[in-house]
């Protein structure tokens, strides 16, 4: 009894804070879904639309996790290797999102196509065209600054040969440098560009917030064609 007591607490100690945080049990989002939208402010509206959309997004999960429970065993396998998860990736330059079929990342072009948004997954294709060129352009201008580098090096060599007075030899020199310093920059910033696009395999072209429900959508939907389609 003492046993299943610490248990009980346990969990009560757990529950608590998830519970608490249940956007659809927020009271200020309670209040304003009392009123018309109209008669709402700017900042309520905010809220009240955040609020609703996570409220949604609770009501989708628990009722995919409830359809889940009427699979079998083979069923469910099935699920997790067809099923969408979509995570958000703070600090991302190109992709704020990730999107993953089963256990293997995916481009946001093959999810849309997956979901039935074909016309958006066309866009999301050219924009992934147009970040892959913006990478080899930033490349091939960070290899162009290599060139003033050495020619600016070069430039000091001959400035230091052909000292004829220290004032223009002062003059010869600050010209080398500042070739050299203009390589320097068009070199660093040029293959830093191309780094940062090429890091990010998967860009995306549009936010979190389009995507959130298309999966949880997608994922019940894939639940009644398990069942229906497997023993």
């Amino acid at each position: 009894m003492k046993k299943f007591t610490c248990l009980l607490l346990s969990i009560l100690i757990f529950a608590t804070p998830i519970l608490a945080q249940n956007p659809c049990e927020d009271s200020t989002y309670l209040e304003l879904k009392q009123k018309k939208l109209d008669d709402l402010s700017d900042r309520e509206y905010e809220y009240f639309t955040r609020k609703d959309k996570e409220c949604s997004s609770v009501h989708n999960n628990t009722a995919i996790q409830l359809n889940l429970e009427t699979l079998n065993a083979e069923q469910k396998i099935i699920y997790q290797r067809q099923r969408l998860i979509i995570k958000k990736r703070p600090g991302g330059f190109t992709a704020t999102w990730m999107v993953f079929r089963g256990s293997k990342q995916i481009s946001e072009e093959e999810f849309l196509r997956i979901v039935g948004y074909d016309k958006e997954a066309d866009l999301s294709k050219k924009h992934q065209l147009k970040i892959k060129k913006m990478a080899w352009s930033s490349l091939i201008i960070g290899l162009a600054g290599i060139p003033l580098i050495v020619k600016g090096s070069k430039m000091e060599d001959t400035a230091y040969d052909n000292w004829s007075s220290t004032q223009q030899y002062h003059e010869d020199n600050a010209a080398a440098g500042r070739v050299i310093g203009l390589g320097v920059i068009t070199t660093t910033g040029g293959l830093t560009g191309s780094a940062i696009f090429l890091l990010d395999k998967y860009p995306t072209k549009y936010g979190y917030l389009f995507v959130e429900n298309l999966y949880e959508d997608y994922n019940q939907k894939l639940i009644q064609e398990i069942k229906g389609t497997t023993p």
